[in-house]
């Protein structure tokens, strides 16, 4: 899970998941200091939730991988990053197709999930993550969100028509 590092004063913004070393930093500073290792680190994180889903056997399985993607871009969107930081991921993984967009949601499923899940899932998936961002959805009611608007699909469908609930 992505460590939030809050400051004392309400005026600063916080500095999500950033290593002690870039923390010493102005924030402008931390941003561009962001290196491949810690975003391979952010996305091992990811990665192990995606392990966990494959072997488990409950159905709110998905919902704890789609969690930690959640908690991640959500992080990199609050140093404002995140699509910078997608295009990144796209070019260090050679397997990524190049019609990609880099929306950040969909890259980091696609860098941390199997390179054979259905684009459709991906897709699906993305925009469901997208539509509890756009309604400002803390992480940790992410799963309750989801569920109360009828789970992954009707969440996806809700971001294609635009609708704000």
């Amino acid at each position: 899970m992505i460590q939030l590092l809050y400051d004392v004063s309400p005026n600063i913004t916080p500095r999500v998941g950033l290593s002690k070393r870039i923390q010493r930093h102005s924030p402008a500073e931390a941003i561009r200091r962001y290196s491949d290792r810690e975003i391979e680190r952010d996305l091992r994180r990811v990665r192990k939730a995606w392990k966990s889903y494959g072997n488990a056997r409950d159905r709110l399985a998905i919902y704890r991988y789609l969690k930690q993607v959640y908690l991640v871009v959500i992080g990199w969107r609050a140093v404002k990053r995140s699509q910078a930081r997608a295009r990144h991921i796209l070019r260090m993984d050679k397997a990524s197709p190049r019609y990609m967009v880099a929306e950040p949601f969909n890259v980091v499923i696609f860098a941390t999930a199997d390179h054979d899940l259905d684009h459709r899932a991906r897709s699906k998936w993305s925009r469901c993550l997208q539509f509890a961002a756009r309604n400002e959805v803390p992480a940790d009611k992410l799963i309750g969100f989801v569920r109360r608007h009828g789970g992954l699909s009707k969440c996806a469908l809700f971001l294609g028509k635009g609708a704000r609930r």
